[in-house]
């Protein structure tokens, strides 16, 4: 299976000619793979031709006291949203 998600996910022009053929026989036999093949080149074509990095990095700062997601608003009171 790994070999499979190696074939997958890694881009087709880091591919060897024997691991270009050999992929087609598995993908023939299973249309749910050829699917996640496809979804996964769109995917990450998306993410090539994004004009801002998609990851940040480090964490992400905290949530504002009191606001979605913060410790304190999953305390069960209903949230306060405005508009």
């Amino acid at each position: 299976m790994r070999t499979v998600v190696g074939w997958i996910t890694r881009h087709p022009d880091t591919l060897t000619e024997e691991e270009t053929t050999q992929p087609k026989a598995v993908l023939d036999a299973c249309p749910e793979l050829d699917q996640t093949r496809d979804l996964v080149r769109d995917f990450a074509q998306m993410l090539a031709r994004a004009p801002v990095p998609i990851c940040r990095t480090g964490p992400a700062p905290p949530a504002p006291h009191g606001s979605p997601g913060s410790p304190d608003s999953l305390t069960g009171s209903p949230p306060t949203w405005k508009p």
